[in-house]
This record gives C-alpha cells, sequence and structure tokens, in this order.
C-alpha cells in the first residue's frame, strides 16, 4: 500500500494512541507532527519517526500488520504504527513510498470451523 492509503487505518492500539492521532486515523498524529504540536512534549516521537522517515525510500521496512474486523471500517493496525506514520510522512513529502500490508480478517467465533463439544 502507499503511504497515504496507510494515512485511512485507525492505529493500536487505539486507546494508547488516540491521544496522537487527535482521535482520528494514523494520518491524524502526522497531521499533528507537521503542525510541530510534539516538539516540546514528544521529541523522542519526532524523532523516531523523522530517521524513520529519512530512511524511505532506501531502506527496507517490515510489512505493517492490521486487522479488519468484519462490517468495520478502517483497519486497525496491530503492528507498525511507526512504519507507517514514517511511510505516510514520506508520501506526503512526494516519496513513492509503499510498504507490504497483511491483513488479518476477523470473523464472529459462530462462523469458525471449530469442533462443537456436546455432552449429554
Amino acid at each position: 500500500m502507499s503511504g497515504s492509503e496507510l494515512g485511512k487505518f485507525d492505529p493500536y492500539p487505539s486507546i494508547g494512541c488516540n491521544w496522537l492521532t487527535g482521535g482520528r486515523t494514523l494520518a491524524g498524529a502526522v497531521d499533528r507532527l507537521q503542525a510541530g504540536a510534539f516538539d516540546d512534549e514528544l521529541p523522542d516521537f519526532v524523532e523516531k519517526i523523522s530517521t524513520l522517515r529519512r530512511q524511505f525510500p532506501d531502506h527496507g521496512f517490515g510489512p505493517v500488520i492490521v486487522r479488519q474486523y468484519e462490517e468495520c471500517w478502517p483497519p486497525v493496525t496491530l503492528d507498525g504504527n511507526h512504519r507507517a506514520w514514517a511511510a505516510i510522512l514520506a508520501a506526503r513529502d512526494g516519496l513513492d513510498v509503499e510498504l507490504d500490508v497483511h491483513v488479518g480478517h476477523e470473523s464472529p467465533l459462530e462462523e469458525l470451523p471449530f469442533e462443537q463439544v456436546t455432552t449429554t
């Protein structure tokens, strides 16, 4: 997926990252980063994302792992928030950035092929 497409996903853990995103998708954190909202309060976060951003496109990054809940949008990022944020930032800088995304789809439990235990 491209960096801009990744911006449409939710971060994980949502509760822990909502303050970074302003309660929005992954792109919300990049909006706030670019506005300087984290410069004083979270310089380590700014440095980490900036360092990863400078490595695009010359460094091979691992995939972003997301989970798609049944009938819910957007998917939730389980692993790779920081890589996704750096890719979004690089895409906004005009780079043609793509990362592999592995999507796990969650189905209702009653639809999974588990053996049913029956007792009489």
